[in-house]
């Protein structure tokens, strides 16, 4: 039986890779939570830069700071990293009831990880509960560049297109932590993609916050970056798509949908499999995909993000 808590135990999931410039301040944001008792799981992707000495100065320095191997660890990518460190964790105690993610280069508000936490801590899902939120993205010296806005909702449609749930504002519960490490889809480009897609297909509790307590650097050495399609032209994503064409380099949906299928058909309810075995044959037929265009229920998108997704399925980029 575990012993009751004053304050709500979570565990953040720390990726880095050549971070040295900025780690500093979010590894002391990321200590610095108010409302949260925070444990730091941090795995180093091969840097050969003077991350793994900060990371390891943290180890000596803080209890509740835990490095992966000491930081002898290889490069294995984003999302492989990232699950790498999620699997750990999960292994390392069963105290922690919550999950978060953190890029190595950010600076994250005091309140941030409550505000996750109070959203989806009365989740009684059988299949896990998620939160994300908007950001405030900032330049390299976190003077605030722009505030999103977007206000999504959550449905199966969201699947389609661009998640906006990003890692370095998710919070999950261990329920879809477990979940999420039982197969981890290579077609999922992301860690956050992968977490967020399975939850829509398992129908989680998902939380969209409208806030921001978060700002999100943009530096131009970023691994990872800002591309919200909202706030591009039709132009750059018409340029966008015909360069993943040409390099044979699309989202590959069709295999994820099927990763899906096969690895947790069992506790997906019967819409689900129907929506993604429509998803995973849409490539076999042409006819099929016109009814891919036309048989999903789109909501909160506009018509030109829309119109976008459907030429996508047309070309088979999807």
């Amino acid at each position: 039986m575990r012993l009751s808590r004053v304050m709500v135990s979570i565990a953040v999931v720390l990726g880095t890779y050549n971070g040295e410039k900025y780690l500093h301040q979010q590894l002391d944001s990321i200590l610095n939570q108010q409302g949260v008792s925070v444990q730091i799981f941090a795995r180093d992707d091969g840097s050969k830069d003077s991350t793994v000495q900060i990371l390891r100065s943290y180890a000596g320095k803080y209890s509740n700071f835990h490095l992966l191997d000491n930081g002898n660890t290889s490069n294995i990518g984003v999302r492989d990293g990232f699950m790498t460190a999620l699997k750990w964790a999960l292994l390392f105690s069963d105290e922690y009831d919550y999950f978060a993610f953190a890029d190595q280069d950010d600076v994250w508000l005091p309140k941030k990880l409550i505000s996750g936490v109070e959203k989806i801590r009365e989740s009684t899902n059988c299949n896990g509960a998620l939160y994300y939120s908007n950001k405030t993205i900032a330049d390299e010296n976190l003077s605030v560049i722009y505030q999103e806005h977007f206000i999504e909702q959550n449905n199966f449609s969201n699947f389609y297109f661009v998640s906006r749930a990003y890692g370095c504002t998710i919070v999950i519960n261990r329920i879809l932590a477990d979940l999420s490490c039982r197969y981890v889809s290579k077609y999922a480009h992301f860690h956050d993609d992968w977490i967020h897609r399975l939850a829509i297909c398992l129908n989680s509790d998902i939380y969209f916050d409208i806030n921001s307590y978060i700002l999100y650097r943009q530096h131009g050495d970023n691994n990872c970056g800002t591309f919200a399609t909202d706030d591009k032209s039709l132009s750059h994503l018409t340029k966008r798509a015909l360069s993943f064409i040409k390099n044979n380099d699309g989202y590959k949906r069709d295999l994820l949908a099927s990763d899906i299928l096969n690895n947790y058909g069992t506790i997906l309810n019967d819409d689900a499999q129907s929506k993604l075995q429509t998803i995973a044959d849409y490539k076999k037929k042409f006819g099929n995909r016109f009814r891919m265009i036309i048989k999903p229920n789109l909501s909160g998108r506009r018509t030109r993000d829309i119109l976008i997704w459907r030429i996508k399925v047309l070309l088979g980029y999807f």
